[in-house]
């Protein structure tokens, strides 16, 4: 069962909504009634639109360092920057037969053959168990790339990581997996240990 505090600070929209919907029903009721208890409720209400944005904006989540990885990584990959995808990569970090070593030679050998242009994420599904600072984020990377004889157009790729926290707040991807773009294709299997989104 997720926590009060995973539901609050994830995704502050659903509370936001709520109090803004408050305040309709506060300005209803003051212009219905000429009773100043309202308008004091609506500045009440009001001041805590802007506090829970702060809060949000100082509290970050696990899930969202994780999905903030994720995103360097796009970044990297679409800027070609090898170093930029290292700095991810624990020491044990693996990807089919490939270690970290491999995974990095990998990367270069596909910016020597390939020039990206563009790197999209999409349908980012993070999972955090918490007790295990264990993390898995499953997504569609959808990306333009450029070789000798032309672009390659948009090309879908899907992929599940594995994360650690190293130390306190410093995840690092420990495994990269290849997933199948199409429903009915063969299931990935999954990474011993970790929760599955």
């Amino acid at each position: 069962m997720p926590s009060i505090s995973r539901w609050f600070v994830d995704d502050i929209f659903p509370l936001l909504w709520f109090l803004a919907f408050a305040e309709v029903l506060l300005l209803i009721g003051a212009v219905g009634t000429q009773r100043g208890r309202y308008v004091i409720a609506m500045l009440l209400v009001g001041l805590c639109l802007p506090l829970l944005l702060g809060l949000d904006w100082f509290l970050i989540t696990e899930r969202e360092r994780v999905a903030d990885i994720v995103y360097d990584l796009a970044e990297a990959v679409e800027k070609e920057d090898v170093a930029g995808i290292a700095r991810y990569l624990a020491p044990d970090c693996h990807y089919g037969r490939f270690d970290r070593a491999g995974i990095l030679a990998l990367a270069q050998r596909s910016f020597d053959r390939y020039e990206v242009e563009r790197v999209r994420i999409r349908r980012l599904e993070v999972s955090v168990s918490e007790g295990s600072r264990l993390a898995v984020a499953d997504f569609f990377a959808i990306g333009v790339a450029r070789d000798q004889t032309g672009s390659s157009g948009w090309q879908p790729t899907r992929w599940r990581l594995a994360f650690r926290e190293i130390v306190p707040d410093h995840w690092m991807v420990t495994a990269v997996v290849r997933l199948p773009e199409l429903p009915g294709q063969a299931a990935p299997r999954p990474i011993p240990g970790l929760p599955q989104p």
